[in-house]
């Protein structure tokens, strides 16, 4: 392809246009705060991504499993951000926006390449720049493996196109075709190492081998629909490419069962997870076309006990049948309209890893979820729709306003969607507005207004999502906080008990019932609580903390010693752990080592009163008076 010098202009205005619609639609997020929803698990509360970019933080960032994900890559752009914003959000959040509009450039680079048509592309790269679904994407910091695994699949595509091309201009299996196949082959594991959607992405390709490549034709250039004479070597093409998918679903499916993301308490029959699917398939496509009411956790529909979730059976039927239809559709126009076949299936093939039929997490579906899948959608509607209108008379001037009118409303909307995103209260107040018996948003909610102090309101949100949800184990957790808060020890006690009824990993409830027992008196009970919440998360700085501490209590220095020493671990600056273990020392009469600890928590903070006091007592014991006078 040698696209003359014309459509390389326009190339160039439609992305500088692009860019700067990109940028100015989104620019109100940048001053958005982080919120209290996966971001701590991700940025905020997470000690390893706090640090900054450093070689323990890579190491880590392969080998662990936290928030159930492996996605080291997306580990170390947040490391990253941290070294260069600090925890300032507005740096996190101008991250994700540079990623989105990369993406958005990618993509109308990538159709360009496959079609050479400028302005079609360019309309589907506009739709996935702005359309409102792709706020929650952009807008979450947490949702940086969204936009960075669209990134690298990008990338992949168009690494791809060119292999796809450089092998019919050399005939044969060439050297350049061969190194851009290898480029697309590791940014294809770069992107799976961000996250695990792109598991489709060998699917992708050969849905773009059929169209635009048109490599699924035969010599006398018809389509080959069911050959296996031309498809076989595409597919055996994409097998290393499979390998790196089978590696990554195996990777994911062992660290979201160790972090109980997969088997859940809300663990739905299997004959609701199809249903869910069949109408999420069809509801992600209404808001597509109608994007209201967009929240960032929509629930599954009249949960009932037992566990299960009813849709209306003429949703499941209606949505069941538009899905067949459609499908076939798409076949029968495949030799005329190929495009329509492309996008339907990569609509419908994208979404198999998120659409529930494996269930991740409780929800029912995700605006997020829609940020690669929708390009098929946008692929086709905008490719058939050109097709129609160049057949008008003035269809151009029709293409034209009908565009800029779509541009315009989603810009409208997109801009209007950001201000929910400002912070925690704002976008869960939002979703307890737009949903019904929505439990995380009630109870997300009600966690924005007992830090604000109003227990009576924080109280009522989080009873309104039990009675959304029964066996919501957060809600109950809430609850003990509260009256923890307000001093009712045992009946905060009843509360993280009800949690651990169902959710035994829950880590938070566990620690905190095992602090209440300890002020109950009540240590063996307590110590048996805080080594179980280190049994679920070994990493856990609050519970080793108190459980040295509560271990000195009891007269145990050296066992409490070994929980210092496993906070420090955790995070070595840690004044309280110095301290704690200097204690334990010098209950050991191991007085030099405490001496240098104390002195340690001194030098961070001259004015600590604990460390002054048990400095001084280690020193006068060390025979240094004059010393330990002037600490004492």
């Amino acid at each position: 392809m040698n696209p003359a010098s014309p459509q390389r202009r326009n190339l160039a205005i439609c992305i500088a246009l692009l860019i700067a619609a990109t940028l100015l639609t989104y620019w109100p997020a940048l001053q958005n705060e982080f919120i209290n929803y996966d971001d701590p698990d991700y940025v905020t509360a997470n000690e390893m991504v706090k640090k900054g970019l450093t070689t323990e933080g890579v190491k880590w960032a392969f080998t662990t499993g936290h928030a159930s994900n492996w996605h080291p890559i997306t580990w170390l752009t947040h490391m990253a951000d941290v070294s260069m914003f600090g925890m300032k959000p507005m740096g996190h959040h101008a991250t994700n926006l540079v990623f989105h509009t990369a993406n958005t450039v990618f993509l109308l680079l990538l159709l360009w390449l496959m079609t050479g048509s400028v302005w079609r592309s360019a309309m589907v790269a506009a739709l996935f720049a702005l359309h409102p679904l792709h706020v929650e994407s952009v807008a979450w910091v947490a949702e940086r493996k969204d936009v960075l695994s669209a990134f690298f699949g990008l990338l992949t595509l168009m690494a791809y196109s060119h292999y796809v091309r450089e092998s019919r201009e050399s005939k044969v299996s060439g050297l350049k075709s061969k190194v851009w196949y290898g480029v697309a082959l590791g940014l294809f594991a770069l992107g799976l190492m961000s996250k695990p959607m792109l598991v489709t992405w060998p699917f992708v390709m050969l849905l773009l081998d059929f169209w635009p490549l048109g490599r699924a034709k035969a010599e006398d250039g018809n389509w080959k629909m069911a050959d296996g004479k031309i498809w076989k070597p595409l597919v055996i093409e994409k097998l290393p490419f499979v390998a790196l998918v089978i590696a990554s679903s195996i990777v994911t499916v062992i660290v979201q069962k160790s972090g109980g993301s997969v088997t859940t308490a809300m663990n739905l029959p299997i004959e609701d997870r199809l249903a869910n699917a069949v109408a999420s398939y069809c509801k992600y496509l209404g808001k597509t076309i109608w994007p209201t009411d967009l929240a960032i956790f929509y629930p599954h529909p009249e949960i009932r006990y037992p566990i299960s979730s009813q849709w209306p059976t003429w949703i499941i039927a209606l949505s069941t049948l538009g899905i067949i239809a459609f499908s076939a559709f798409a076949l029968r126009q495949a030799k005329s309209r190929p495009f329509i076949l492309s996008g339907w299936f990569w609509y419908l093939g994208t979404l198999v890893p998120v659409i529930g039929i494996v269930q991740v997490g409780t929800q029912a579906m995700a605006d997020r979820y829609s940020y690669i899948p929708l390009i098929g959608i946008f692929v086709g509607v905008v490719w058939l729709l050109a097709e129609l209108v160049n057949r008008l008379r003035r269809g151009r001037h029709w293409a034209m306003a009908g565009s800029l009118t779509v541009i315009f409303a989603c810009i409208l909307v997109t801009r209007a969607q950001l201000p929910h995103w400002r912070d925690s209260f704002s976008i869960f107040q939002h979703a307890v507005n737009v949903t019904s018996h929505n439990a995380p948003a009630l109870a997300n909610l009600g966690t924005e207004y007992f830090k604000r102090g109003d227990y009576e309101q924080a109280t009522r949100l989080f009873y309104a999502a039990l009675e959304a949800y029964p066996h919501f184990a957060n809600a109950n957790y809430s609850l003990g906080l509260v009256a923890q808060k307000m001093g009712k020890g045992e009946e905060a006690a009843n509360h993280y008990r009800e949690a651990l009824q169902t959710r035994p990993d829950h880590v938070l409830a566990r620690h905190n019932l095992a602090f209440v027992l300890w002020l109950q008196n009540s240590p063996k009970e307590a110590e048996a609580e805080f080594l179980e919440a280190l049994r679920w998360k070994p990493d856990f700085l609050e519970a080793n903390l108190n459980l040295g501490n509560l271990l000195l209590e009891e007269g145990r220095p050296q066992d409490g010693q070994t929980f210092f020493q496993a906070a420090l671990q955790i995070k070595p600056d840690s004044t309280t752990a110095h301290m704690g273990l200097g204690l334990a020392l010098k209950m050991q009469d191991k007085l030099t080592e405490a001496e240098a600890e104390l002195r340690g928590v001194l030098s961070v903070e001259p004015e600590h009163l604990e460390a002054k006091l048990n400095l001084g007592v280690v020193l006068a014991e060390l025979g240094q008076t004059n010393e330990a006078a002037i600490h004492l």
